[in-house]
Parts: structure tokens; C-alpha cells; sequence
């Protein structure tokens, strides 16, 4: 059920824009061994942002999904003094920011082809021309539109907080409708853009474990489909470590 709960509102609100840019310094560190990184600058891997961002959630579970060791640092200040594309775009902790060696960029989607394009298996990106458009549509869709009515459900964009008439709206309205469109396209797949877990899971996957940090859960009732599909796609070890991690964070 899609309900408003000030308390866990104004905790997401704080853990996204402030608890971060205060804090600084070292999050977490993967704690597990990964066997698939052959790449001399492994230990060089930084992504930059707070563990709460479903953005920065999403850079994580791809490193995972590809066995890729990383460090997670919410001080973005640092990548920021390494480009001024950063500093434009990357620098308010929700977006992530990625490191390594000399390569420094930021915005999920650029970072997802980039370790696509670097670190090409396994494939996050369909090979299918048709499947292929599908997973880039929905993860535009989760990054875009899912992803902006998430944020204003959970307060979580500057100057909103406190302002129950906008979060209201975004729970009562908007993310139904969103959800109505979901059940619709998940219909009785296990994926949502061809036979295998793609980036298009991963970027609706992660706006989905955002909601459920701040209280919400979709109705199995009313969308039957997409509760299914939620509750698999965060049960995948990838997102399980992720979301365990900011937990404790």
C-alpha cells in the first residue's frame, strides 16, 4: 500500500541531501571476493555518492553483477577535482560518480555503458536489436520517470522537504499510474526487457529498493505482476549485498 509516513520521509530526505555532504569520507568497501576483475587498476575502482541514492545503488550492482571490486566514498568532492564535467554533474552525492585510474565520469547511464563497453561480460545489455531497445527504453524510464516521481514520494529533492501536498501527489497519483504501466510491460516475464537480467532491472530495481527504504511496498493485490517481478529482482545476490550494505550505512 502507497501511504505517506513523515517520519521515514524526513529520514530518506536527511540520509540523500544531508547525512553525506556532513559525513565525507569512506562508506563501505566490498567485502567479498571478486574473481572476474583482471584489470591492472582494479584497486583503483571508486564510486562516488551516498549508498542511499537508488543512482548510485545502480553503479554498485552493476560492478557486482559484473565481479568487479570498487570502493564506495560519499565524498564526492574529490572526483569532483578531477573534471569539471563532474563538478557541473556529479557533484550533489545523488548522482554517482565513477573513478578509475584516469578515466573520472559521472550520470549512471554513462557509467553503465562505459563498464558495458570496458568490462563486456556478463552482458548487461541485450544482444537482440529488439530486446536491446527495450532495456534502453526502460532504463531510461526507470532513471527519468520512475526515478523523478520516486524522489518526490520520498521528499528527496532539494527544497521539497516538508511538503506533504507533493508527496501526496506523487503516491496517490502519479507512481499508481507508473505502476499500472509496469504491470502491463512486466505482464508474466521474469525480466522486463528479454530472457535475462538486464540494466533495465537493474535501473527499475533500484528506484524500487529506494521505496521500500522509505516505507512503501507495491500492493500484490492490485499489481500482481510487478510485485512479483520487484520482489525477484531484489532477491538477486547483486541488489541483496547492495541494499544489506545501505542498511548498516
Amino acid at each position: 500500500m502507497l501511504k505517506y509516513n513523515k517520519f521515514l520521509y524526513s529520514t530518506m530526505l536527511s540520509g540523500l541531501i544531508m547525512g553525506a555532504v556532513v559525513g565525507g569520507g569512506l562508506v563501505a568497501t566490498t567485502a567479498d571476493a571478486r574473481t572476474n576483475d583482471t584489470s591492472q587498476n582494479h584497486s583503483t575502482r571508486t564510486v562516488y555518492g551516498i549508498a542511499q541514492s537508488p543512482y548510485v545503488m545502480q553503479v554498485q550492482v552493476i560492478l557486482r553483477e559484473k565481479n568487479i571490486q570498487y570502493t564506495l566514498n560519499s565524498d564526492t568532492s574529490k572526483a569532483s577535482n578531477q573534471s569539471p564535467l563532474v563538478s557541473e554533474f556529479g557533484s550533489n552525492n545523488i548522482i554517482p560518480t565513477y573513478q578509475e585510474g584516469t578515466v573520472t565520469i559521472s550520470e549512471p547511464s554513462v557509467i553503465a555503458q562505459y563498464l558495458e563497453r570496458t568490462i563486456p561480460t556478463p552482458a548487461l545489455y541485450p544482444t537482440d536489436r529488439t530486446d536491446l531497445a527495450r532495456a534502453l527504453q526502460f532504463e531510461s524510464f526507470g532513471n527519468q520517470v520512475l526515478g523523478n516521481v520516486v524522489l518526490r514520494a520520498t521528499g528527496a529533492i532539494a527544497g521539497q522537504s516538508g511538503n506533504q501536498n507533493s508527496v501526496e501527489i506523487a503516491l496517490r497519483e502519479e507512481l499508481p499510474r507508473i505502476f499500472d504501466t509496469l504491470e502491463r510491460e512486466v505482464g508474466d516475464s521474469t525480466y522486463i526487457a528479454g530472457k535475462s537480467f538486464t540494466i533495465a532491472d537493474i535501473a527499475i530495481g533500484a528506484q524500487f529498493a529506494t521505496l521500500q527504504r522509505a516505507g512503501e511496498s507495491v500492493s500484490a493485490e492490485r499489481w500482481p505482476r510487478l510485485a512479483s517481478y520487484v520482489d525477484r529482482i531484489l532477491r538477486r545476490s547483486s541488489f541483496r549485498t547492495v541494499i544489506d550494505t545501505t542498511r548498516t550505512s
